[in-house]
Order: C-alpha cells, then structure tokens, then sequence
C-alpha cells in the first residue's frame, strides 16, 4: 500500500513517467488470470476497431470500453484485489496495456514481474 501511495503522489505531482510507471503497473498485473483478461480484452478492442471499419459502422466503437476496459477492470478488483492503474494515469495505462499484450506473446511477462519486484525493493 505504501508503494501505492508513492506512486499516486508522483503521479499527482507530475513526476511520472513511463520508466517509473511500467513496474508498478506491472506489479498490479502479476497474476497469470488478470494478464489473460487484459489480452483478451486488448484483442477484443482491436476486433471492434476493424468491425466498425470494415463495416463502416462507426456506432460500433461504442463498445470499445465494454469489451476492454470492463472485463479488466472487473479482474483488477476480484482477481487482483486493486484499483485499475487506468484512473490514475490512463495514458500511461493505455500504452502500457499493449506493452504488456506484446510482453505475454512473447513469454516476456514472469520476467518483468521480477525485474519490477526487484527494481521496487530497491528503490526504497
């Protein structure tokens, strides 16, 4: 919680960037389920955007929140047991999605929970 604290303050005073948002963002990822879901509904989001395109039906983007954002959102307060990093800083939060999208593809996210857990420990 303290960790949480410290980063809604740098974030409240303008001092966060990406480098210092990332590991915390991927600490309140850390759970195998929660990742899952927020590919899922990363995927989901680019699906919509290519229906509403190749339909020409804009109305369709409507759903873009329900499809990502919900279900993530609900896997942050019942799997992870926090609060989504979106309402604190949700560019940040955006570009970090889809970095973690790429990271699991590529089996890179165990790695980044340690490198994160272990960044953060230092730095106190």
């Amino acid at each position: 919680m303290v960790l949480f604290n410290t980063w809604c303050r740098k974030v409240r005073e303008g001092k966060m960037t990406f480098n210092k948002f990332w590991p915390l963002y991927v600490l309140e990822h850390s759970k195998l389920s929660t990742r899952i879901i927020h590919v899922v509904g990363t995927l989901s989001a680019y699906v919509v955007i290519a229906a509403s395109f190749f339909t020409d039906n804009s109305n369709l983007l409507f759903l873009l929140p329900i499809v990502s954002y919900g279900p993530a959102w609900l896997s942050h307060f019942y799997i992870e047991g926090n609060r989504p990093t979106t309402f604190k800083h949700p560019f940040y939060s955006l570009i970090a999605d889809h970095k973690m999208v790429v990271y699991a593809f590529l089996g890179l996210m165990k790695k980044e929970i340690a490198i994160a857990k272990k960044s953060l420990h230092g730095s106190n």
